[in-house]
C-alpha cells in the first residue's frame, strides 16, 4: 500500500515584506543670495512611508546632492541637510567635484506619517563671503541612486528624478 510520503515539493519563494519611500522636492531657492548668507534654503525634501508589511519605518542612510548652476565648490562655505520638525542639523559638508554626500540614520514611520504630516528635509546652503558674484548656485537630487535605504526598504518607482533647486544669482555683499 502507499502512504503518499514523503511528500516532495518544489523550492519555496520567500518574500520579503518591504516598506516604500516616496520622496517630493519642492524648490525653495530665492532669486538670489548675498556672499556671505547663511543658511539659504535651497529645497525642501518630503518624504512619506508606506508600510508594506515590513516594520513600518524606513532608514535613510546616505543622501548625496550635486551643485547646479555655473557656480564652483567654493561658492558654497557649507551645505546641512536639516529636519524641518526638530531643526537638528542631519549632515553638513563641503561639495567635492560638484556633489555631497550625507551619510545618515534617519528613520521615517509609516504611523508617524499618518498621525502627523510626512518628515520634511531641508537642504540650506552658506555662500562664501568670497563667492564670485553673477555666478548661479542651486542643488539636485540627480536619480534614485542619491538616495540609499536600510535593506529591505525601497524608493518609490513614482518618484520623478531630478529633484532639483532653481539655481539664484550671487549677488556682491557690497551691492
Amino acid at each position: 500500500a502507499t502512504t503518499g510520503f514523503p511528500i516532495v515539493s518544489g523550492e519555496p519563494t520567500i518574500i520579503v515584506p518591504k516598506d516604500t519611500v516616496m520622496v517630493e522636492g519642492t524648490n525653495k531657492a530665492p532669486d538670489t543670495v548675498t556672499q556671505g548668507d547663511t543658511d539659504a534654503l535651497m529645497e525642501e525634501l518630503t518624504l512619506t512611508v508606506t508600510d508594506g508589511g515590513d516594520d513600518g519605518a524606513v532608514t535613510l542612510t546616505s543622501l548625496t546632492i550635486t551643485r547646479i548652476g555655473s557656480g564652483a565648490d567654493t561658492d558654497v562655505s557649507e551645505a546641512r541637510l536639516v529636519d524641518f520638525a526638530t531643526s537638528d542639523v542631519l549632515g553638513s559638508g563641503t561639495f567635492t567635484n560638484g556633489s555631497l554626500t550625507f551619510s545618515l540614520d534617519f528613520t521615517i514611520t509609516a504611523s508617524t506619517i499618518q498621525a502627523a504630516s510626512p518628515a520634511t528635509l531641508q537642504i540650506l546652503l552658506d555662500i562664501a563671503a568670497n563667492a564670485t558674484a553673477g555666478n548661479t548656485i542651486g542643488v539636485q537630487l540627480t536619480n534614485a541612486s542619491a538616495i540609499t535605504l536600510k535593506e529591505p526598504d525601497v524608493l518609490s518607482d513614482a518618484i520623478s528624478f531630478p529633484i532639483r533647486s532653481n539655481t539664484p544669482t550671487i549677488v556682491s555683499a557690497a551691492d
